[in-house]
């Protein structure tokens, strides 16, 4: 884990510098232009992991045979994050707008995002996502593999990047994305797994090739209507 932990912190203190340095406005400004063609076309579809399902659900199969508790650990610790987001974003930020709707009329915003998304900015729930699922992957596999924690760290900086670079997320937002994503899941995986860990211990082994068919089969199916959704919302 410590991988995680010193390039995540590396990432979210040189944008909380960058914040600092420039203001909430011109942070994103200066981030938001630079940029690429070949960009313009990944990013409104790489932003999509950001979702939470679909990484959710990939990590969750992986980890299949190797500790269900902490799949379901997991599954709950992402649930969290999304209840916890949603409450965030239309109570206490209720009138936090996105940049499009900041920067109006201005021509300053390139928004490529295929959605048009103005209000609920604060705080991003993609980067939250990420930064929730890939504290789960560095958990899991950081201590066989220790470069799959600074490539999960990698990979919340540049789901968080991409959610500036469509022109959906100031920097802040992000930057507080991550760090309520963070805490749900270290409260998550302090609190809800041990007890997991021990009850699953307690199961015969025809109770977990049953656990394994029933998350298997719930995995296949809500990734298939995660990525149907998208589909009917985004390209549709």
């Amino acid at each position: 884990m410590k991988a995680f932990w010193l390039t995540l912190g590396v990432i979210f203190g040189a944008g909380l510098i960058w914040v600092l340095w420039h203001g909430y406005q011109t942070s994103f400004l200066l981030l938001h232009s630079l940029r690429a063609s070949w960009l313009d076309m990944l990013m409104p579809h790489f932003t999509h992991l950001g979702d939470g399902v679909i990484l959710t659900v990939c990590i969750s199969l992986m980890l299949l045979r190797q500790d269900k508790a902490l799949i379901v650990t997991t599954i709950l610790g992402m649930l969290l994050i999304g209840l916890l987001i949603g409450q965030l974003k239309h109570q206490l930020f209720d009138d936090w707008l996105r940049p499009a709707a900041v920067f109006t009329g201005e021509g300053k915003v390139h928004l490529i995002s295929l959605g048009r998304e103005l209000f609920h900015a604060f705080p991003s729930g993609h980067a939250a996502a990420a930064a929730g699922m890939m504290f789960f992957a560095a958990f899991a596999w950081s201590e066989r593999y220790p470069w799959v924690g600074a490539g999960a760290a990698l990979m919340v900086g540049l789901i968080g990047y991409s959610r500036i670079y469509i022109g959906v997320h100031f920097v802040g937002d992000i930057l507080a994305g991550i760090v309520t994503g963070l805490l749900i899941t270290g409260t998550t995986l302090a609190v809800a797994y041990p007890a997991l860990s021990r009850w699953f211990s307690g199961f015969s082994p025809r109770t977990h090739a049953y656990w394994t068919a029933g998350l298997l089969t719930l995995g296949i199916l809500v990734l298939t209507a995660d990525i149907y959704l998208l589909y009917d919302t985004y390209y549709r």
